[in-house]
This record gives structure tokens, C-alpha cells and sequence, in this order.
């Protein structure tokens, strides 16, 4: 039941990561950073016109980082549910798959459950 408690709390933080988009706001982070990377290379804009497109691009990184931080916190106690749920019912004791969690096969395990949650794909 130890393991089963280890993949269900891999699966939900996988689909919690999905449904909260953080895959695509991380993808739009990216852009953004060649976007001002290449901006700040282009030698067609005027300083200040690079300086305000730096600073819009800055403040949208800056939130998105805070939206990564709060929905990863959801993730995070998304994947904590099934945990809670398993050792209320006596199935589970929280400490001893927390100390699943941390061995190779654990690791080896949630690794797994995530790629196979990510390979999954959903029709719209």
C-alpha cells in the first residue's frame, strides 16, 4: 500500500502541474528572456525604447514567477491529498512513504508515474 500511496501522490502533482499550466506559463518565461536577450542585442532601438521593453519584460517575469510559485504550492498540496486520505484510512502512515519517497525506489517510482501522467495525452 506503501507504493501505492508513492504513485498516487506522483500522479496527482503530474496532473495538478498540468491543469495549473505551469508547462506553458515556464515555456512563456523562456520567451520572454530571448525576446529582451534579443533586444538588448538589437542595435536598431534607441536606449530608452530598450530600457522600457526591458522593464515590461522584467515585470512580466516577475509574474509569472510568483503565478509558477503559488500554483506549485497547489501541485505540491494536490499531491499531498491522496497522502493524507491513505493514512486517515489506516493504510498508509505518511512517515514511513515519506521515507519511500526519498529511497531509489521512491525516486525511481514517482519518476515513472510523472513521465507516464505527462505521456498521457487528453482530448479537448
Amino acid at each position: 500500500m506503501i507504493y501505492l500511496a508513492v504513485v498516487a501522490a506522483a500522479l496527482c502533482f503530474a496532473i495538478a502541474l498540468r491543469v495549473l499550466d505551469i508547462p506553458s506559463i515556464t515555456a512563456r518565461v523562456i520567451e520572454t528572456g530571448r525576446g529582451a536577450a534579443l533586444t538588448m542585442s538589437d542595435g536598431t532601438i534607441a536606449d530608452a525604447d530598450k530600457e522600457r521593453l526591458l522593464q515590461q519584460a522584467s515585470l512580466t517575469m516577475m509574474g509569472a514567477f510568483a503565478s509558477i510559485t503559488v500554483r506549485t504550492a497547489l501541485a505540491i498540496a494536490a499531491s499531498a491529498v491522496p497522502l493524507l486520505a491513505l493514512q486517515a484510512a489506516g493504510f498508509a502512515p505518511l512517515a514511513t512513504v515519506a521515507h519511500v519517497l526519498v529511497t531509489w525506489q521512491g525516486i525511481a517510482m514517482t519518476s515513472v508515474a510523472m513521465i507516464a501522467a505527462f505521456l498521457v495525452k487528453v482530448r479537448a
